[in-house]
């Protein structure tokens, strides 16, 4: 999976930029459409699987239980993700639209950090869909790996006393892990560049040098000045941040479908259209 061009090529034409930004809104608006407010997302917990497959009467039935409860949980996984992604993208280009300039960069940054968040999972997933399908599940009992603890961070990850490893919450040493990883694996360019630069747009001096313009003639730092505000500030930023929402979006979503992709090969691969369908007390 590869994410799209990480922002901002300044010779990018500005309509072709807007109407790719355009598209990718009104893409992510159907995909949220399509999912319903997840205040109900039944999934079932690590302990909980590991508890029924242990009551199983086969190797195949066992795996049956684990990689299906695998599959429901990256379903879980891909509506709460979608849903919180959705509602900060909308407030981000609200603020955007207000000339809310010194706001938006903090919601702009969550967003990308989450596409950055989605990208890794919907990889993991992915990959873990290809461990199953090399497997011998009557043969072999196909228990955690580390890409399952990927997705169980995504869901459970917590600043609670929790010192499970799959609960550690994505802090920002995890983030800039993965923003690392995007940047070396997947052949994005500038990720932790644009990271940073929405981090300065977050701090309190954000007002300061990029934005008041120093008069020419005061050549000691010493002396007593009055900055004068640079409009071209604004545009710069509106673009960037603008350039920003679109490859989350486009990140994103890619993620998400190739999860939900990855969830239902593993299910084909559990119960195969030609197989004998499991009995429902063998998985649940």
């Amino acid at each position: 999976m590869q994410p799209a061009y990480v922002p901002a090529p300044s010779s990018q034409k500005e309509d072709d930029f807007e109407s790719r930004f355009l598209l990718s809104v009104e893409k992510l608006d159907k995909i949220a459409n399509l999912n319903d407010r997840p205040t109900n997302v039944p999934f079932e917990t690590v302990a909980g699987l590991q508890a029924k497959a242990a009551r199983c009467h086969s190797v195949h039935e066992a795996n049956a239980v684990l990689w299906l409860g695998q599959a429901s949980l990256v379903d879980a996984w891909a509506r709460i993700a979608l849903f919180r992604f959705h509602e900060v993208a909308g407030c981000s280009i609200d603020l955007i639209a207000s000339n809310k300039l010194l706001t938006a960069p903090a919601l702009v940054r969550s967003l990308f950090e989450q596409a950055c968040f989605g990208f890794e999972v919907g990889s993991a997933i992915v990959l873990m869909s290809k461990e199953i399908k090399r497997t011998d599940l009557h043969r072999k009992l196909l228990t955690s790996t580390d890409h399952e603890m990927v997705l169980y961070r995504a869901m459970y990850g917590t600043t609670s006393t929790d010192k499970l490893e799959a609960s550690r919450i994505i802090d920002l040493r995890i983030m800039l892990g993965i923003l690392a990883k995007i940047e070396a694996e997947h052949g994005a360019d500038r990720v932790t560049e644009v990271w940073s630069k929405l981090s300065d747009l977050t701090h309190p001096n954000s007002l300061g040098k990029s934005t008041l313009s120093r008069p020419e003639n005061i050549k000691s730092t010493n002396e007593w000045t009055t900055g004068v505000y640079n409009p071209s500030w604004e545009t710069s930023v509106t673009e960037f941040l603008k350039k920003v929402i679109t490859w989350s979006i486009e990140t994103m979503t890619d993620g998400i479908v190739k999860a939900q992709e990855a969830a239902n090969d593993i299910r084909k691969i559990i119960n195969p259209p030609s197989a004998a369908p499991t009995a429902a007390k063998q998985v649940f």
